[in-house]
């Protein structure tokens, strides 16, 4: 399992991709699996071609992801939760500018858009989701992005008010859940990435043999059962029925110690990236035969 360290652009996708490379060259049937993720219309364009071309609600690390494992499963089984955030249009916060800056800082207030996709024994039911009344509060041309979205999906997204957001992310977070477990028994190998600093992209997860935690520019890899421990510990003592969100990855790192502390080259440098990634992969190897032993 691949976590983040900090908030946004740790590096995740690019350590998962490398690994998930290294182990198809070596022959490993390697699934993927990124079940909750996010994405900015405005920031991240890739997302809305992926989601026109692919005819659902799906962003970036999911695509790459799935391209570069060979794997032949679904995106809606690979990434079952998918949420997209839009800019808000400053004129409406004029008054308070630090109100604007709070809301551009959070999901729930910027989210657009919302695909929920659920595993069943028959296939995937997959639901679009739109917060219809927040499209006159963003900029006139993130709309028109947005509205062509929504006609180029399917199923097409349901109405609903902002109030109705978070409960149904947190209900495809849960849900997400059936999506994995359909897929992890397919593949010799499953990398998973998480979300954002998320400590998991699950509700409930086994059977991890290691944990890479990125940030830019150094890894630190963590027996896995070590680390569910420590993430068990934390739901247990800080009462998880009250939480509104899943744990962060500082709070279960702060439990535990590093297997191994990696140096994480420049991206570009790409012999030095190449050793990189050969040595990563030889360690996650050697600690996944050891924790199998």
């Amino acid at each position: 399992m691949v976590v983040g360290l900090i908030t946004h652009d740790a590096g995740k996708t690019t350590v998962a991709r490398a690994l998930i490379s290294e182990l198809v060259s070596r022959g490993y049937r390697v699934g993927v699996a990124k079940p909750v993720a996010g994405h900015n219309i405005w920031y991240q364009p890739a997302s809305v071609r992926n989601s026109i071309e692919n005819h659902i609600l799906v962003g970036e690390d999911a695509v790459v992801l799935k391209k570069t494992s060979g794997s032949e499963d679904p995106l809606e089984a690979i990434n079952p939760l998918d949420i997209a955030l839009a800019p808000l249009d400053p004129i409406y916060y004029l008054r308070s500018l630090r109100s604007y800056e709070d809301a551009m800082a959070s999901m729930i207030s910027s989210a657009i858009m919302l695909r929920i996709s659920i595993c069943i024994e028959r296939g995937i039911n997959t639901a679009h989701y739109i917060v219809y009344r927040r499209l006159e509060r963003i900029p006139s041309g993130v709309r028109r992005v947005v509205e062509d979205i929504a006609l180029k999906v399917y199923p097409r997204p349901i109405a609903i008010d902002a109030e109705a957001l978070e409960p149904l992310i947190l209900e495809g977070y849960i849900a997400s859940e059936t999506c994995y477990r359909a897929i992890a028994n397919r593949h010799q190998v499953m990398v998973i990435e998480s979300f954002n600093n998320s400590a998991s992209p699950l509700a409930r997860l086994e059977n991890i043999d290691a944990v890479i935690a990125v940030s830019p520019g150094k890894i630190l890899i963590y027996d896995g059962l070590t680390y569910l421990k420590a993430l068990k510990v934390v739901l247990d003592v800080e009462g998880s029925i009250h939480r509104r969100w899943w744990p962060t990855t500082s709070e279960v790192l702060r439990l535990i110690s590093p297997l191994e502390i990696i140096d994480t080259p420049y991206i570009e440098d790409i012999n030095l990236f190449g050793e990189f990634t050969e040595n990563l992969t030889d360690k996650i190897i050697s600690i996944s035969k050891e924790a199998k032993a």
